[in-house]
């Protein structure tokens, strides 16, 4: 109740009148998304950026209820309770109906509670009915804009207009800015590595040290070759040689022919590495998406693998939403490449990525990349049936030494990776002490150690 009231004051007390000049709907549908997008913090960097979503969508519809209750009482009490009411059903009932470690709990946010589709029809019958009894006008008429706010709404029009002029002129100066100096990124940021012809499309390719086995980097969803490159260097200063590689469309890559799904990347990569003059068997690291592909190169090739590492691997039965958001995530970040938003420095990116992504960011991350990432999305049904194809009886990878990192707390995920590491006699199931997908970035010690564990092992082999 405490924290609800805090909430509501700030939310239907504060902002709500404030927005009302905009007009009854739009002041409760924005306030409802400036709500929403208030929780951001708490998702980014969680692993459940996933949840965001159905939470805009619930928190939106779940703001025009309570808007109606602020108008309709004139008080913020009834809100407070009703606030109340819902975190307490959301964070107690739901775990107790589930264990707090059973999977299903909170597990699919598109289906539990008001943050999900019943949810959601629940909140629209209730705001339907409103609305066709004339409940939402009465509220509206029973406490009308005040008069300090309606003389401040031609003011809020002006900075409003101002606002969006600014940013106007501001994109259409970056995107202009973009167009020119697109064409001069190959001179400007040259790629670290070399670019290798496999015929129909060139990818590129960074490779050091030269004591074998092989370590093959295979990045995740939406990232190139430089973010192994402090690793690569590490790995490097001992003599081991390591190569990684940017897929079709990403950064120095060019695009590919047809579809890319899964399968196809592996056969890139197979088909890179023999042009490039690698000689195997080559311990594969992959993280995330790279982990579909090193799973798919050792079921076609097992004999040029000599060790797997899994990096918190992507996992072939998740909900078909991620590919949605994914796909959103590669439209925004085309959006922002296309008006010089990322010319603007390496604030852009996590500031863990190596040096080598952070002076390239423009390539790294430019509008090939996204491309090729949307791209890879599309694939998401035959790529992950793909994946499903694969044999899945313990032991049937025979002795090959595998070590698979989990980081994102989620039951499911664990369960899965546990059962990848049990395909091997010689596998391993290790729970980093991070949260962090990107436990390369987080944990890059612990990664360290069981790549330099696995080619020591390859290498006995």
């Amino acid at each position: 109740m405490p924290l609800a009231f805090c909430e509501e004051w700030a939310w239907r007390g504060f902002l709500l009148p404030r927005l009302r000049p905009l007009g009854l709907w739009p002041a409760l549908l924005l306030g409802g998304l400036i709500w929403g997008l208030w929780h951001l913090p708490g998702y980014v960097g969680t692993g459940t950026a996933h949840r965001l979503v159905p939470f805009l969508v619930t928190v939106m519809l779940f703001n025009v209820l309570l808007g109606w209750l602020r108008l309709a009482s004139g008080l913020i009490w009834p809100c407070v309770v009703a606030h109340a009411a819902n975190n307490t059903l959301v964070i107690g009932f739901v775990n107790v109906l589930f264990a707090s470690d059973d999977p299903r709990a909170l597990s699919n946010p598109w289906t539990i509670g008001l943050s999900g589709w019943p949810g959601w029809l629940v909140m629209l019958a209730a705001i339907a009915a409103l609305v066709g009894s004339g409940a939402f006008r009465r509220a509206a008429e029973r406490e009308p804009v005040p008069a300090r706010v309606t003389a401040r709404a031609g003011w809020m029009r002006r900075v409003r207009t101002g606002f969006l002029g600014t940013l106007l002129v501001a994109c259409l100066t970056g995107a202009a800015v973009e167009q020119s100096l697109a064409p001069t990124d190959p001179q400007r940021h040259a790629s670290p590595g070399r670019l290798v012809d496999l015929g129909t499309h060139q990818l590129h390719l960074r490779c050091l040290g030269s004591q074998g086995p092989t370590v093959v980097f295979a990045s995740g969803w939406g990232d190139s070759a430089t973010t192994w490159a402090d690793l690569q260097d590490t790995l490097a200063a001992s003599g081991r040689r390591s190569c990684a590689y940017d897929r079709a469309g990403y950064a120095w890559s060019s695009q590919g022919p047809g579809e890319q799904d899964v399968t196809t990347q592996a056969a890139d990569l197979a088909a890179l590495l023999s042009r490039a003059g690698e000689p195997g068997p080559f311990v594969l690291v992959g993280h995330s998406w790279g982990g579909h592909i090193a799973r798919l190169f050792h079921a076609r090739w097992p004999d040029r693998v000599a060790g797997i590492v899994l990096l918190d691997p992507a996992d072939e039965y998740s909900k078909d939403d991620l590919a949605l958001l994914a796909t959103i995530q590669a439209k925004a970040w085309s959006a922002a490449t296309a008006v010089g938003l990322l010319r603007t420095g390496a604030w852009m990116v996590d500031p863990r990525e190596p040096r080598l992504t952070r002076d390239n960011v423009p390539v790294v991350f430019g509008p090939s990349t996204w491309t090729a990432a949307a791209a890879e999305m599309r694939t998401y049904d035959t790529s992950t049936q793909a994946l499903r194809k694969l044999p899945r009886t313990a032991g049937s990878w025979g002795s090959l030494p595998v070590a698979v990192i989990s980081a994102r707390p989620d039951q499911q995920i664990i369960a899965h990776h546990r059962q990848i590491a049990a395909l091997s006699t010689r596998g391993r199931h290790i729970v980093a002490p991070t949260g962090d997908h990107y436990v390369h970035l987080a944990e890059p010690a612990l990664v360290l150690h069981h790549i330099r564990q696995m080619a020591a092992s390859g290498h006995r082999q």
